[in-house]
């Protein structure tokens, strides 16, 4: 476990980063289905009603080193990050953080730590998603995230594209990218 810098405010040091067990895919999925349900609010209800990750993605995850979890004082799951490799690129499949422990900076947390974690083996970090949701691109623009033509990224990336592409509007997604050792968030 990483231990937080001594500046954070207490209301974060609350939480601990580390990575999950297999364990822990049942409570996960229900903080993606929690964390989704958003998307009803800015009227993308086949978002918050869709699938979550399968138990045994997450597991697979989990057992590759691969599910990074937000843990609150209690020990429980308060959000967590998968990822995969895909080309030069640790590809963040998912990153949710349950409305209860929203406002804590933990996505952020969580995307450093997966920084820490891959450093050395990728270039960068690099994702999909929503361009015209707040809580998506804006948000990971912030996080240092730039948008990138995923023709650029290499056929990993495309092929997740065309996978998306069966299910989501991809005229409202794009794929971003940030250094793996770029300044923290």
């Amino acid at each position: 476990m990483v231990d937080p810098p001594d500046d954070l405010p207490a209301e974060i040091v609350a939480y601990t980063i580390e990575l999950g067990s297999p364990a822990e895919a049942g409570r996960l999925r229900r903080i993606e289905r929690a964390a989704g349900a958003r998307f009803r609010e800015i009227g993308m209800g086949d978002i918050a009603d869709g699938d979550v990750t399968p138990e045994a993605i997450l597991e697979d995850r989990a057992l590759n080193g691969r599910l990074i979890l937000a843990r609150d004082g209690a020990g429980q799951a308060a959000g967590f990050l998968i990822w995969s490799p895909k080309d030069a690129a640790a590809y963040i499949e998912e990153v949710s953080v349950h409305p209860d422990h929203a406002g804590h900076r933990l996505a952020a947390r969580l995307i450093d730590r997966l920084g820490d974690e891959v450093r050395g083996r990728y270039d960068d970090l690099s994702l999909t998603t929503f361009r015209d949701v707040p809580w998506n691109a804006p948000y990971y623009a912030r996080l240092g995230f730039i948008e990138r033509d995923g023709g650029e990224l290499g056929p990993e990336h495309g092929e997740t594209w065309r996978s998306q592409a069966g299910s989501l509007d991809m005229s409202r997604r794009l794929f971003m990218t940030r250094p793996v050792g770029a300044a923290r968030s």
